[in-house]
């Protein structure tokens, strides 16, 4: 009982402090910060029950890692956790995980769309086949801060 009320009061914190924060710390350490996030995510590929707690921790990491200017750590590291879920069926990782990424960083998710498009096609199951697409769809419907590069003979008129 007594371990169940501490795991809801920290969760509570996370949840309406740390993830609501505004604040990034200064001086972090981009090395420092990104091997906490692998850590963070090689637990949410790991323990099944905390995944809330996981993924908002996760999700303050990343606007870390953002401030830092390493957009490629944070998306290589998604990566690898949606492979492990897609590819490994005892992979404890959940659907909500991706999608909160996806939904508070559209610009970086537009980059992690080609790998999530790829592994649809080789996933264990239907079901994680079918969450793939799921996912994709969750992306595409994002708005994005991505500028589309037309060719200059490509007008508006002409679209």
């Amino acid at each position: 009982m007594d371990e169940k009320q501490l795991s809801d009061k920290a969760a509570g914190i996370l949840k309406n402090r740390l993830a609501k924060s505004k604040d990034i710390p200064s001086g972090a350490n981009s090395d420092e910060v990104e091997t906490i996030l692998r850590e963070v995510h090689q637990r949410a590929r790991k323990s099944h029950s905390s995944g809330p707690i996981l993924s908002q921790s996760s999700l303050y990491l990343c606007r870390v890692l953002l401030h830092l200017k390493e957009e490629d750590a944070v998306v290589c590291i998604y990566q690898e956790s949606w492979d492990d879920y897609v590819f490994r069926k005892a992979s404890q990782a959940n659907y909500a995980f991706f999608q909160d990424f996806v939904r508070h960083f559209p610009a970086l998710a537009s980059k992690f769309r080609d790998s999530i498009l790829s592994s649809s096609s080789k996933a264990v199951n239907a079901y994680r086949r079918c969450q793939a697409f799921q996912l994709l769809g969750v992306v595409l419907n994002q708005p994005s801060k991505v500028c589309i590069m037309l060719p200059l003979h490509v007008t508006l008129e002409n679209i």
